[in-house]
């Protein structure tokens, strides 16, 4: 007698059962060409749903608050030594706001956001899925640090963050 391939745990088997790397993905920033060629590290950030408790005369009942709190996008980037990737996010950062004199400051629609696109690549280094982030600015770039006390050659990663409204994952 002849089983159908598909009954039971076989049923449950995954088609694909490669790994996820955490190496293979690609970033695509249009702002911040530089940045973008020498990231070291990005994410897609966490999500988290607030709850809110019912009352009852006995034991509250935790349901569904409606709201979606995100994390922020990080990425980290080796600096080159003209500074200009590190430049790119700093000087973004500081067309968000009227930094200087409140006379510099633009309409946000001409300065403020941005598309952020995180390609996910297979182990053949394909595209699989992309990751956009949309209406995204930095909200974070940590400082330089120099030291002429460390006797290695390490090259400098800062590390910057971005706010964005809201992001989709899409499947190529």
């Amino acid at each position: 007698m002849d089983t159908p391939p598909n009954y039971g745990i076989v049923k449950n088997q995954p088609l694909n059962k490669n790994n996820l790397l955490t190496t293979h993905y690609r970033l695509g920033i249009k702002r911040l060409p530089t940045t973008m060629y020498f990231c070291q590290s990005a994410n897609i950030p966490g999500l988290a749903m607030v709850t809110v408790e019912q009352p009852t005369s006995f034991n509250p009942i935790i349901r569904s608050g409606g709201r979606v709190l995100q994390e922020d996008l990080k990425i980290s980037f080796v600096v080159d030594e003209d500074f200009k990737n590190w430049r790119e996010v700093r000087n973004w950062i500081l067309n968000c706001t009227d930094y200087t004199d409140y006379l510099e400051y633009k309409v946000p629609s001409e300065h403020l956001s941005d598309e952020i696109t995180l390609f996910v690549l297979d182990s053949n280094h394909q595209e699989v899925s992309k990751v956009v982030f949309y209406n995204a600015f930095p909200n974070y770039l940590s400082g330089i640090e120099y030291n002429s006390t460390n006797p290695s050659t390490d090259p400098v990663i800062c590390q910057a963050t971005f706010a964005y409204t809201y992001y989709k994952i899409f499947d190529l």
